[in-house]
């Protein structure tokens, strides 16, 4: 027996017959693990002292075939196939043994058919020339000025390199049937060990998982989109448990009456916040944007029906029931008067403070109310619930324009990062001229609130940003 990393991992690792096969689980969740290693030579094989490990000798070639897996599956509330220890070993086994009865050439070949049908769809040019740089040297002659600096062309040419590169990270990471790409992706190597494995290697949705699936439609990869929108579907069953725990929204069985989820989450049902910068209920309605545009791309308006559309209901029936009414009379589009709604406490992600309604929030809860009603109107469905929706959405009034020209990103602020209690200005707590969060940014991209139709907003919008230094 070994262990690995806070005695996380117990695990026994055997050589045998040209092959090495490391199985073991977690101590903290019990999820078992099987991985096979198996060498095909010309050569001899021999096991080691250690009973651990192989040596190759006199051979030309190695192939060396690779399998791994766990009994997890992403079904609330379990989590687990179901499989035994022996089960999940002899279905890696399996796997190895089909992958050297193909051969080499046959597996590569087949790798390559799938992955190039992909990765074959987009030709970008900007102007870019081969350069004999590698790719190091580009990168810091791309930064340098002066002597040594790159030219325009292999500017351009780093720009296509690094835009390739990311659709084939994509493509190697978010397939169907897969979890979605995370923060550090499949690659670490360091479980077991939650110190040495940034945020646990979980899913973050105050922007990180957005910004992994920003580009992906528009890279022509709607395929490799499909593992985040069930994976966000998977949530919907612990998030009712979160929704009714904290804003005491109950979903009877079979119920879809509304679930939410925060910053943190992941593929084990964690849903519920961690405070204080991981309260964000609109970190849902921020993901579906992600889910909504497979629909906009594709125009598939079955599997928007079938996956989509639920997700957005239920998500606008629980803002239904837990957004605020301020008393703060605002003029709605149509020119009548009414009272703003909010969703409290609000907390605009990484530095806050908590406040009654934000621009984060409400642009977020906006596009969600946006989003479903347009599905709803596509779908012929729900009538009613559309014209609530439109009602409530008109009642966010989420852009206000500060002092400055800017978009305010509390509703209470001046100045750019001042904010008033009363008839007392302050500064806000925590404030940073060039802070990596810009939230309140959101209706401009990647929502639809902020855009050329109101140049009022965009004027306001590029106030904002050059306040950020961008």
């Amino acid at each position: 027996n070994n262990r690995l990393g806070k005695e996380n991992v117990i695990y026994t690792v055997n050589a045998a017959d040209k092959s090495i096969v490391m199985s073991g689980q977690m101590q903290d969740n019990q999820m078992k693990m099987n991985s096979m290693v198996k060498i095909v030579t010309s050569g001899t094989v021999t096991k080691n002292g250690d009973n651990q490990s192989l040596h190759v000798a006199n051979a030309n070639e190695a192939v060396i075939f690779i399998s791994a897996d766990t009994d997890y599956k992403n079904e609330y509330p379990t989590y687990r196939t179901g499989e035994t220890k022996e089960t999940l070993a002899a279905s890696v086994a399996k796997t190895v043994a089909d992958a050297v009865g193909k051969g080499y050439d046959e597996v590569k070949k087949r790798h390559l058919e799938d992955y190039r049908e992909l990765f074959d769809r987009v030709k970008l040019d900007l102007g870019q020339t081969v350069s004999n740089k590698t790719t190091d040297d580009l990168l810091t002659a791309y930064n340098a000025t002066g002597g040594g600096a790159a030219t325009n062309a292999e500017k351009r040419l780093l720009e296509v390199i690094l835009y390739q590169y990311g659709r084939y990270l994509t493509i190697a990471s978010s397939r169907e049937g897969d979890l979605p790409s995370n923060l550090q992706g499949v690659w670490q190597n360091r479980a077991g060990d939650y110190n040495r494995v940034a945020w646990g290697c979980d899913y973050h949705m105050n922007v990180n998982l957005q910004m992994n699936y920003w580009p992906t439609y528009s890279a022509n990869l709607a395929e490799c989109a499909t593992p985040l929108i069930d994976y966000v579907d998977s949530l919907r069953k612990p998030g009712r448990v979160t929704a009714e725990k904290y804003f005491g929204i109950k979903s009877e069985e079979g119920e879809e009456n509304g679930f939410t989820a925060h910053t943190q989450n992941t593929p084990f049902g964690w849903t519920c916040p961690k405070f204080s910068w991981g309260w964000s209920p609109a970190a849902v309605p921020w993901i579906l944007q992600n889910c909504w545009e497979y629909y906009e791309y594709t125009g598939d308006v079955e599997y928007m029906r079938e996956h989509i559309y639920p997700m957005l209901k239920e998500e606008a029936l629980l803002y239904d029931q837990i957004l605020v009414d301020t008393g703060v009379k605002i003029t709605l589009p149509n020119g009548e008067e009414s009272t703003r709604l909010v969703s409290a406490p609000s907390y605009s992600p990484e530095w806050g403070p908590y406040s009654l309604g934000n621009v984060y929030e409400q642009g977020l809860i906006w596009q969600l109310y946006e989003d479903a009603a347009e599905a709803a109107r596509i779908l012929k469905v729900d009538t009613a619930l559309a014209a609530k929706w439109k009602e409530n959405q008109s009642r966010l009034a989420p852009i206000e324009i500060g002092d400055e020209g800017q978009i305010k990103e509390w509703y209470n602020e001046t100045r750019v990062g001042y904010i008033t209690n009363g008839s007392t200005e302050s500064k806000v707590p925590k404030w940073e001229s060039v802070h990596r969060h810009m939230s309140h940014m959101l209706g401009l991209f990647p929502g639809d609130l902020v855009s050329v139709d109101n140049q009022e907003y965009m004027d306001a919008a590029v106030v904002s940003l050059s306040g950020r230094g961008d």
